[in-house]
């Protein structure tokens, strides 16, 4: 279950200098990700639509779904898939929702270590403010539109699911456009979020999973 979340929500791609080299580290990391911070404080709400590909080491062909995304401060969050299937993952009230159809299993995450971790990885993902992690080991790289922190994980119970992690910030709003994780050398998904809007009104009827 913890794999099948985390590959809903992350990408892998390869080395950022094996792909592209306009990027360069960082001069000062401290001052972006204080600029990073900062600015989460002044997000209160996310929407987006999303792109996702996923490759998989026994699959000639990437899978490819689309649908919607919605953030609102502090933690309530809603990931919808609409084509090819529909599928939500939504977290709220200290609990994590999968809607599969029109099945749906509830899990509390104060009780359950693996919810709780994903919930937490989920919500930092969101709100752009993993940068300031102590489980990971972090390096900041810029162009002219982003900056790029690629993260790969100290923590014991990451490791076992996680290589490598990329999160794109557009410097025009320090929102994420990309997130990108390895899970395996060969598996890899990739989100891309369009049509992003900071701070707008969205119905609590949204979070609201039945």
């Amino acid at each position: 279950m913890r794999y099948l979340v985390l590959s809903l929500l992350v990408l892998a791609v390869t080395t950022v200098y094996g792909q592209d080299k306009s990027y360069r580290p960082v001069a000062d990391p401290a001052v972006v990700e204080k600029k990073i911070m900062d600015n989460s404080l002044k997000v209160s709400s996310i929407t987006s639509d999303f792109v996702q590909e996923k490759k998989m080491e026994y699959l000639d062909e990437v899978l490819v779904s689309k649908g919607k995304f919605w953030y609102k401060h502090e933690s309530k969050l809603r990931w919808q898939y609409d084509e090819p299937y529909e599928y939500i993952i939504a977290i709220r009230n200290g609990s994590f929702y999968i809607k599969d159809g029109v099945k749906v299993k509830v899990y509390d995450v104060a009780g359950n270590p693996a919810f709780r971790e994903m919930n937490d990885l989920i919500l930092k993902i969101a709100r752009g403010t993993l940068a300031g992690d102590k489980r990971f080991e972090i390096e900041m790289y810029e162009n002219d539109r982003f900056y790029l922190l690629r993260l790969r994980p100290i923590d014991a119970a990451l490791k076992g699911f996680l290589q490598t992690t990329e999160i794109y910030l557009s410097k025009f709003d320090l929102s994420a456009e990309k997130v990108v994780m390895h899970e395996t050398e060969t598996d890899y998904t990739q989100i891309t979020f369009i049509n992003r809007k900071l701070n707008n009104e969205i119905p609590e009827s949204i979070f609201d999973i039945k």
